[in-house]
């Protein structure tokens, strides 16, 4: 429920036609309304603590979200939520951040935008909850620790480059290309598209073996505690697979629509 939560919340802002953002301002309180909704919906209070009065959603798809976090409210415990809550403020945040600069007509350059993003993508969401939705609990400074932070940055870089990607045809299309090719090549601009997808590839490379050194550097933390150790591997593979799964699922969605561009051998060649 959450990923579709996370799918039509930002593409009701995205949609020219939306009814909730069809101004600057109407975007601004429909995230800042938002947020509270999935505070209420946590049982978070402003001060972290319990609170068991619900209010009704302001928005009907923040009903999707309530669904998501009564699920949460049975599996986890508050410090789980405060996190969770902690990485959707963020999220929104970053998402009213990206539609003013649309908005505006101002295009990031590639460290604002990479920051955008690393909001924005909703990966640090999911990864706030997947230690509950693996069925294991991580100590708190196992999810508080530089190694995790590693690992949640590069997953999320790594999910980002691979939605871009796929992407970038639809966002064209709808006349939002706030996307990493663009903005690469508005960098530098005597590079050829081709040039771009190579630097773009390194970048993506880069980031799985950061990924790969903060898992190892982490084990070494925890090898002593075989529980512990034997979660921090699930963990890690969750990663993976999202990352992996983002892939195969973006080359198969109607969203995309990129099926009918497949050539043999799996290669993808895209008209824009």
């Amino acid at each position: 429920m959450f990923l579709v939560w996370i799918f039509v919340w930002d593409d009701d802002l995205d949609l020219p036609y939306s009814e909730v953002a069809s101004t600057k301002g109407q975007a601004i309180a429909y995230c800042r309304e938002s947020v509270e909704s999935a505070r209420k919906s946590l049982s978070l209070t402003r001060s972290g603590g319990v609170n068991d009065v619900k209010v009704r959603a302001p928005f009907p798809i923040m009903g999707l979200f309530d669904e998501f976090a009564s699920t949460l409210l049975g599996a986890t415990d508050q410090a789980q939520r405060q996190r969770v809550f902690a990485e959707i403020e963020v999220y929104i945040s970053e998402v009213a951040g990206e539609h003013a600069r649309q908005y505006d007509k101002i295009l990031p350059n590639v460290d604002e935008y990479l920051q955008m993003r690393m909001g924005t993508s909703g990966i640090m969401v999911f990864l706030a909850f997947s230690d509950c939705i693996n069925g294991i609990r991580l100590p708190e400074w196992v999810m508080q620790s530089d190694e995790m932070t590693t690992l949640k940055i590069e997953t999320t870089r790594l999910a980002m480059f691979v939605n871009d990607i796929y992407s970038l045809k639809k966002e064209i299309i709808s006349q939002t290309p706030q996307n990493i090719v663009p903005i690469l090549l508005h960098r530098s601009k005597g590079k050829t598209l081709d040039e771009t997808m190579l630097q773009l590839s390194i970048m993506f490379r880069t980031a799985a073996q950061q990924f790969e050194n903060g898992f190892d550097n982490l084990v070494v933390k925890v090898k002593d505690d075989h529980v512990v150790d034997k979660d921090m591997h699930v963990y890690a593979d969750s990663c993976r697979t999202l990352v992996t799964g983002l892939i195969e699922w973006s080359k198969k969605t109607a969203r995309y629509n990129l099926s009918q561009y497949e050539d043999e051998g799996g290669v993808f060649k895209i008209p824009l």
